[in-house]
């Protein structure tokens, strides 16, 4: 298991909140984000990262 990191990001594509939570996987993390995003009305986006480790980058805030 491993800590993971879920930045959300607001309709300005700028993280206003955070959660890390333990997975076991990248894929699970992955799921585990997702769903956390799905009870956060305000929120419309996420990058995930594993430590220092990108796992997922909004590709919305790459283009800005």
């Amino acid at each position: 298991m491993a800590w993971y990191r879920a930045y959300f990001l607001n309709g300005k594509r700028h993280i206003s909140d955070v959660e890390e939570f333990k997975s076991g996987s990248d894929e699970l993390a992955m799921v585990q984000a997702r769903d956390l995003l799905a009870q956060r009305r305000e929120h419309f986006a996420f990058e995930l990262w594993q430590e220092a480790r990108p796992v997922y980058l909004d590709p919305q805030k790459r283009a800005v």
